[in-house]
């Protein structure tokens, strides 16, 4: 083989440090080397329609780079070559093999060589070409020099590629962990070696040019009562009474007094031993977390001082108003019964009713106010026993039938046979069913009907419900209701007196036993509500 074709290939292996790239070189060396007067490189479009140009050269001179389409070219039979062997040689009559190839007749080219090369997958990714102005012939030691040729330069194509592609992994790695402030590091555990990563040691404070090179690096930098238990962790890797996974949070003070937290997480490697040899993980900074969590914290911290001060003013301000509205009431009382003789006429009579009607229902929004404040502040203590529900329903009956009766409203109860006993604080059951039948009585008009029902449903909650035929409430308006203070301000609901508070209850008392309120209702169709109580709080005899 001639020496000036080992040379060649020798000069295109070891380039020298002068500016080209290896398709530059290639491209003069073809020409130089094999006396054809142009050589390029070229790399197929993906659409497999066209060519870029990476390199060019006529004589001794390099070409600017440039595209071409591939049909009607000498180029495009290159590429329908048998896959085995995707060489392909004319040495003369080119220009007539292609006429419409219009370079070929300005330049007046008639032989052409040419091979394809292909990327790591097996498929073409371009080809070495040569042409000249006169017949050439192909002798073996040209074919041999430029097919050798092709192949270096199809292995280097395959490495920039793939150097291309780290490249653009390596930048997306460093961006994605630069925005998700996420660094990696790496423990030797047998030297203490420590690797970190340069987004992560400028998180913990290096200054320009400083490392955390050793694990007593990183000690230095956090607070003990978080670097303690982590090297005591590591001596358990070390030991082998440990391995797997680890999770830790630790805290660092920076040189300006401010604190940043970390989340690290790490997985460990073992040695020949079987044992830990090394960690490798991740630390995450969490510190707008921290803030975050800090922040909320003394929020709650605020929330229960306020509750709590907001609880000892509404009992302290219900026992000054309780006092004298249990006067007012016990007096109007007496002075209904006319004990001293007749008040005067019926007028002075209504008037006394009049106080007493107020101060009770005076008497009971103070009543709820200190009940939902209670229940806000976590005060309301309960007391838990079987319940009977039948006997409760009973006892609400008695309590609130002269209301009903007042509005000759009917009254109905509707039980599941063997229906068993409820789990629960019975006082305050009691109040919820008086909160749900007062609210019925209440929005009811007068000749109108309220139905208790209870049963269990197929998952087995306890269910209590009240329906009624009053005026309903709109669709859009049920969010209100069940709000403290929430009413709806119609004509009717104007003229019935409350708070707004009943329905705030009683979602409070059912959620403190685990359950859940319903509401369903439509403007004028009436009312049905509904608690649900979990099936742990069912008793079956």
């Amino acid at each position: 083989m001639s020496s000036k074709f080992d040379q060649a290939l020798a000069e295109l292996v070891f380039r020298g440090g002068d500016g080209d790239s290896i398709f530059e070189t290639a491209a003069r060396l073809l020409t130089s080397v094999t006396g054809w007067r142009f050589a390029g490189v070229g790399e197929l479009s993906g659409d497999g329609e066209s060519v870029d140009v990476l390199a060019a050269a006529v004589g001794d001179a390099l070409q600017p780079v440039w595209r071409y389409e591939l049909k009607g070219t000498p180029c495009c039979h290159v590429y329908e070559s048998d896959i085995s062997d995707p060489y392909w040689f004319i040495g003369s009559e080119l220009i007539e093999k292609f006429p419409d190839d219009k370079a070929l007749l300005e330049r007046g080219y008639h032989a052409y060589r040419g091979e394809v090369f292909f990327d790591d997958r097996g498929q073409p990714a371009g080809h070495v070409f040569c042409m000249n102005d006169r017949e050439m012939p192909d002798d073996d030691e040209t074919r041999w020099f430029f097919r050798m040729l092709t192949q270096r330069i199809g292995a280097e194509y395959n490495r920039m590629k793939s150097e291309r592609e780290l490249d653009i992994q390596r930048e997306r790695y460093v961006l994605a962990t630069e925005a998700g402030r996420v660094g990696v590091w790496e423990w030797d555990l047998e030297t203490n070696a420590v690797t970190f990563a340069p987004n992560l040691e400028k998180m913990l404070g290096c200054a320009e040019g400083e490392h955390i090179g050793h694990i007593e690096d990183w000690v230095a930098r956090v607070e003990p009562e978080y670097s303690r238990p982590m090297l005591e962790i590591a001596q358990a890797f070390r030991e082998g009474r440990r391995e797997g996974e680890l999770l830790a949070e630790y805290c660092i003070v920076l040189t300006d007094g401010g604190e940043r937290w970390f989340e690290s997480r790490s997985h460990s490697v073992a040695g020949p031993n079987g044992k830990p040899r090394k960690l490798i993980g991740t630390d995450t900074d969490i510190t707008e977390r921290k803030e975050a969590e800090r922040a909320l914290h003394e929020a709650m911290e605020e929330t229960e001082r306020a509750n709590a001060a907001k609880s000892d003013f509404l009992a302290n301000i219900s026992h000054e108003l309780r006092t004298p509205l249990n006067s007012i009431i016990g007096f109007s009382d007496l002075l209904l019964t006319e004990p001293f003789g007749s008040l005067g006429g019926d007028e002075n009579k209504e008037y006394v009713g009049f106080i007493n009607k107020s101060g009770k229902h005076l008497l009971s929004v103070i009543g709820n106010i200190l009940d939902l404040s209670k229940i806000e502040a976590g005060d309301d203590r309960f007391s838990e026993e079987d319940i009977d529900l039948a006997e409760l329903i009973k006892e609400a009956e008695d309590i609130i039938f002269d209301q009903a009766a007042q509005k000759n409203l009917t009254l109905a109860v509707k039980l599941q046979a063997d229906l068993p006993r409820l789990r629960g604080d019975r006082f305050k059951i009691l109040q919820v069913l008086l909160n749900l039948l007062s609210n019925a009585i209440k929005f009811t008009p007068p000749g109108g009907a309220i139905l208790v029902r209870s049963h269990l449903t197929e998952n087995g909650d306890f269910v209590i419900a009240v329906e009624d035929t009053g005026i309903g409430i709109a669709a859009k308006d049920i969010k209100t209701v069940l709000e403290p203070f929430g009413q709806v301000g119609n004509a009717y609901t104007r003229s019935s007196d409350g708070t707004g508070l009943g329905l705030t209850i009683v979602k409070s008392i059912v959620e403190k036993h685990g359950g859940s309120l319903h509401l369903e209702s439509d403007f004028g169709t009436g009312t049905h509500v509904s608690v649900h109580f979990p099936t742990g709080r069912v008793v079956r005899l």
